[in-house]
Formats: structure tokens, C-alpha cells, sequence
């Protein structure tokens, strides 16, 4: 836990997670700024019964945007068994 009573993903998962994505920001696709750095995302909330630090459940979001989404699962990525795909792609695999 942080200081300030929150779980913060350990360091080495969350470089691995901006390096994975390109460090850019997975909500907009620019680079952090020191205005607005990166932080890690949880795609499907902790509070909602995502992982807290499963790489498949993490993304690099932007400060703000990341912190306007509290509580929010985005509905364009879906939990698998294999892990988080895209939604179009989760409608092929049911399709199919």
C-alpha cells in the first residue's frame, strides 16, 4: 500500500505494463507529459472484481483520465478466459 492507504501495483509491474504499451497513454495514444504523466489503469476496477496487478487488467492511462474513470469498466475491452480482448474481437470468437 501507498501512504496514503491505497494498493499501488509494484514498480516492476507497472514499467513493465508502460513498457508493453509503448508508454502511451491506452485512452488517448499520446506520451505522458510532467502536467499529466502516465499512470496504470485497471481496465475492469479492483471494486468491480478486476485483479489488482494482472498485467491483462492493466493499461497506461493518463493521470487525469485515468482519475475521471473511477469505478467505470470499459465496455470496449472483455474478460476471457485467455485473458482481456478486445470487444470486436470477443463478438468473432462468439460468433464463430
Amino acid at each position: 500500500m501507498s501512504s496514503g492507504g491505497r494498493y499501488r501495483v509494484p514498480r516492476k509491474i507497472r514499467r513493465a505494463v508502460f513498457a508493453r504499451d509503448g508508454w502511451r497513454c491506452q485512452l488517448c495514444g499520446m506520451r505522458p507529459t510532467h502536467v499529466d504523466p502516465l499512470s496504470i489503469d485497471h481496465i475492469v476496477p479492483v471494486s468491480m472484481g478486476g485483479s489488482r496487478d494482472d498485467p491483462r487488467n492493466l493499461r497506461a492511462a493518463h493521470r487525469t483520465g485515468n482519475s475521471n474513470r473511477l469505478h467505470v469498466i470499459d465496455f470496449e475491452t472483455v474478460m476471457t478466459d485467455g485473458g482481456l480482448i478486445p470487444l470486436v474481437l470477443a463478438a468473432h470468437r462468439l460468433a464463430a
